[in-house]
């Protein structure tokens, strides 16, 4: 991708404060590319990006982030400055870790962690009380953290593919946890629980 390239998109998301970078094989992110401060939407996806620059946590309007297929092993700790942030795909990434900044986006809805490597999450997704969504399939999880027992909104859950030690959890991950009435909690604080 040339810098021209690079310029007519930056300035087309200036007035469509949609970004869309996906599949344009970037080993790292061109720093002019981050520079459209209001932008809404960002779409990195299909690349072969590594890590992301600290100037991501400048996109403080940022509604939606897609980084999934690429190369990341971890999202940077700014992460947790956006706020504003209501979906964040990250799938089909290498991570082995989740920044527990990532429990500052308060107002996630959807949280997509499936096909990585991650082997345990944070406590700090507790924070995250508007999540509705949360796909941890096909990860290396063998437990989860008690504070998911906190996310009244949550509606699915999914977590087949993890080698989960606790009965109840492999039960919940079994069910693929989702249906017409969402999540059952309780069952879920109880799996939790039963840790």
């Amino acid at each position: 991708m040339d810098d021209e390239e690079v310029h007519h998109l930056t300035q087309e998301a200036i007035s469509t404060r949609v970004l869309d970078l996906s599949a344009r094989c970037l080993e790292a992110l061109p720093p002019q590319s981050l520079a459209c401060g209001g932008l809404l939407v960002l779409n990195l996806s299909g690349n072969a990006l590594k890590s992301l620059p600290h100037q991501l946590g400048e996109l403080v309007c940022l509604l939606e982030l897609d980084v999934s297929f690429n190369k990341l092993q971890s999202l940077p700790p700014c992460i947790g400055s956006l706020q504003q942030l209501t979906r964040l795909e990250a799938a089909y990434n290498q991570l082995t870790e989740l920044s527990p900044e990532v429990g500052s986006c308060t107002a996630l809805e959807y949280l997509g962690l499936h096909d990585n490597l991650l082997q345990q999450l944070p406590g700090s997704l507790g924070q995250l009380h508007h999540l509705t969504e949360l796909q941890l399939q096909y990860n290396q999880l063998t437990g989860l953290p008690l504070e998911l027992g906190t996310l009244s909104s949550l509606k699915t859950l999914q977590l087949e593919g993890n080698p989960l030690q606790q009965p109840a959890l492999l039960q919940l991950a079994e069910a693929s946890v989702t249906d017409e009435q969402g999540l059952n909690i309780e069952a879920l604080q109880r799996a939790l629980a039963a840790q």
